[in-house]
């Protein structure tokens, strides 16, 4: 599919788009602006950056008329999220962890990255912020509002394109409730790695002890 009819296509979904920087076959920066390292393919080419993102097909022509083999950036809207997950930072292993914490993720639209990674789409009726380690997680972020994600038939660095997963190609559905107070929490410290405690609890502080370590537990995004 040509870069220009994918773009249509997310703007008949309701996602603004906006054209970004993309990389030739030898993972160059093609764009001209000599953009580096994991900028390339990534870096919005407009005047305004997200602020000119389309949501009409003549903004689309305009700008990948233009701007043909530009990679896609859809700029989230309020209403949807995406879980991002970076399989060169121990995303895989993060997100298993997680999921032992919260609970199973819901089957969702997914995206597998150029680099190996994932982006989970979700809906929520919350407004849902960009978050870089997501409960302190390495290789989880969150791309909220404020935010953009590169979609498919986009071209990574690597020679690889953004596909939707084989996985979980459907709609994207409702994010999991426990996933959705973690990404409000607004504490960021870790629940991967809440340190362990030793001992045992004192005579006649149990429950001042236990209500603070129930607290802890609270501000790490447990419910």
């Amino acid at each position: 599919m040509k870069q220009i009819d994918a773009a249509l296509a997310y703007v008949a979904k309701g996602f603004p788009v906006i054209p970004l920087c993309w990389p030739n076959y030898n993972g160059e920066c093609a764009c001209g602006r000599g953009h580096l390292g994991k900028s390339i393919g990534k870096v919005p080419l407009t005047e305004h950056g997200l602020r000119d993102a389309t949501l009409t097909k003549q903004g689309v022509n305009d700008y990948w008329n233009k701007t043909k083999l530009a990679n896609i950036g859809v700029v989230i809207p309020d209403g949807y999220f995406v879980l991002d997950l970076d399989a060169e930072h121990n995303g895989f292993d993060s997100i298993g962890k997680l999921q032992g914490v919260i609970g199973a993720l819901t089957e969702t639209w997914m995206v597998t990255t150029g680099s190996g990674g994932q982006h989970y789409w979700y809906k929520t009726e919350q407004t849902i912020r960009n978050t870089v380690q997501l409960g302190g997680y390495e290789g989880l972020d969150i791309r909220g509002v404020g935010g953009y994600c590169v979609v498919p038939p986009s071209l990574h660095r690597c020679g690889q394109r953004y596909e939707v997963s084989p996985i979980w190609d459907g709609e994207i559905t409702q994010a999991p409730a426990a996933l959705i107070e973690l990404c409000l929490a607004k504490q960021t410290s870790s629940i991967a790695s809440a340190p362990i405690l030793e001992g045992s609890i004192t005579e006649g502080t149990r429950d001042s002890t236990l209500a603070s370590l129930a607290g802890s537990m609270r501000r790490r995004g447990l419910s």
